[in-house]
């Protein structure tokens, strides 16, 4: 990548000193030459994944669908900042350094997105967040969304406390907000975590 960098500058320098370098002093640099490097340097290089996790209004039109196509598709047109792992689950491409409980730093993905894929299983589909300051900016989007706390409870699926949110600007969709240490029972990345996860989970009713 560095190679090609320096081939792009080298270039747009010999445009610039052509440019300065005539008799006249008087010929402007073409700026569709310079247009046409920097596309082509853009095209080369294309833009890593532009978030870490899934928005509120994601999570929100996500928790819409009732089966395992309706998931795929929809996580499928996110292909650019998720990674599909294996059957219901999902990984944000996005990876950077979590603390575990003993204080040891762990590298991985910031988020994951699971789904019941097994047969019988009771459907269910959330995000977990892996880094504090980015679970405090999503739950700070649904706060902005009118949603407050109406509940709390220990919830079976993260065996933790779990607070319950709705808004009045969505009155058929609640939020349950689970911060714990078992996202998802002995599935994918959580068979035995030592990190703590913050688990959204919107249901549509």
């Amino acid at each position: 990548m560095n190679i090609k960098i320096s081939i792009t500058k080298a270039i747009i320098i010999v445009i610039l000193l052509s440019a300065c370098g005539s008799k006249s002093n008087k010929r402007a640099v073409d700026a569709t030459d310079l247009d046409k490097v920097i596309q082509e340097e853009a095209a080369q290089n294309p833009a890593g994944p532009s978030r870490s996790t899934l928005s509120g209004d994601d999570l929100m039109q996500l928790s819409k669908c009732e089966d395992i196509s309706c998931v795929q598709l929809f996580m499928k047109e996110r292909s650019g900042d998720f990674f599909y792992t294996k059957k219901g689950e999902y990984t944000s491409l996005n990876r950077g350094m979590v603390t575990d409980s003993a204080g040891k730093e762990l590298m991985m993905p910031f988020s994951t997105v699971y789904f019941s894929s097994e047969p019988q299983a009771t459907w269910r589909i959330a995000q977990t967040v892996h880094k504090k300051n980015l679970s405090d900016q999503l739950l700070n989007e649904f706060m902005q969304k009118g949603f407050v706390v109406v509940d709390s409870f220990r919830y079976y699926a993260t065996e933790a406390k779990c607070y319950q949110y709705t808004s009045p600007q969505y009155p058929r969709t609640a939020l349950f907000y689970s911060p714990t240490y078992k996202p998802w029972y002995m599935k994918g990345l959580y068979m035995k975590p030592s990190w703590l996860g913050y688990v959204f989970e919107v249901h549509y009713e």
